[in-house]
């Protein structure tokens, strides 16, 4: 029985690549710190022991995406593992099947009961983002997560973007498309079905240019522009932050800080670690979410870091 009251009317699904293993075993561990019974899925590139021995321990469902040679093809080695986990990660919310679906990226950390998000926020809106306040980005702002070159002109990204995606923006659009955060997301099946569908063409059509140097392949900008193309197909609100608690974007937390007062995030029901991942005290937050759960001793005899 799930927590929206009806089986299978919520899910949760992770991705794990084999680089990120710790933190989607803590994410999940800190998951079922609150809630024990809600479906959880994890999404992986490839099978490994270790990934099987933590769903027996976390009581989650496993599913294997292979991601094929073509989608590789001209990478640089240090974008591999981003690639696989970016189309495993899309692929994985073109499966949903169920009334309300949430992603998780796998750099969370759980602070209350899951349930409650599908509860609080309920089934009349086809999606649930975020928009990075309290400044939300814009394409223009964030061109250089995006475009290589560093002098890149308005004119230059419409035409990459045209030339990419085959979507032809309005300038306008630079300043103006809603930059949604795609790290927590929640959602129908239906409306992310449809999302991933086309969001998932996006990031494949983009990996050419990223071979050619003329791209980075993150998958915000796909996702953007998705949800430009579909601003008047779905109903789409911004979720709210304690659900998807960006500490380094609402207050200021410089990357590499040592500690961290937890007044800081105390009303993150979410806490997603971001662009702080790597920093001491998010690293506390992973190390102890691991040891109570017992992810730790799994991994460490896996011979996998978990610190």
């Amino acid at each position: 029985m799930s927590p929206a009251g009806t089986p299978g009317a919520f899910r949760v699904t992770l991705t794990a690549t084999a680089g990120f293993l710790p933190y989607v075993a803590a994410a999940i561990a800190s998951l079922r710190e609150h809630n024990r019974s809600v479906p959880v899925t994890v999404f992986a590139d490839e099978a490994s022991s270790a990934l099987t021995r933590l769903a027996d321990l976390l009581d989650v469902d496993v599913e294997v995406v292979p991601v094929g040679p073509d989608d590789l093809a001209g990478a640089r080695p240090a974008d591999a593992e981003s690639i696989r986990s970016r189309i495993v990660k899309i692929t994985s919310m073109a499966r949903a099947t169920t009334a309300q679906h949430l992603y998780l990226d796998s750099d969370t950390i759980v602070r209350a009961d899951i349930g409650l998000m599908a509860t609080e926020l309920g089934p009349d809106v086809d999606l649930y983002s975020l928009l990075n306040r309290p400044v939300a980005p814009t394409l223009w702002g964030d061109r250089r997560l995006y475009f290589t070159d560093p002098d890149i002109d308005r004119a230059g990204v419409l035409d990459l973007v045209h030339r990419t995606f085959g979507v032809r923006l309005p300038a306008a659009a630079l300043d103006e498309m809603h930059c949604w955060n795609s790290g927590i997301l929640l959602g129908s099946a239906p409306a992310l079905r449809r999302i991933a569908d086309r969001w998932l063409r996006h990031y494949r059509a983009m990996l050419p240019m990223a071979a050619a140097g003329v791209m980075i392949p993150r998958d915000q900008l796909g996702f953007w522009l998705t949800m430009w193309e579909l601003r008047h197909d779905l109903r789409v609100e911004e979720m709210p932050v304690r659900w998807n608690f960006m500490a380094g974007h609402l207050v200021p937390v410089p990357v590499g800080t040592e500690h961290l007062d937890e007044r800081a995030y105390r009303d993150a029901a979410i806490l997603h670690l971001a662009q702080n991942k790597a920093d001491p005290w998010a690293r506390h937050l992973v190390s102890g979410a691991l040891e109570r759960s017992g992810a730790a001793e799994v991994l460490t005899q896996a011979g996998i870091s978990a610190r």
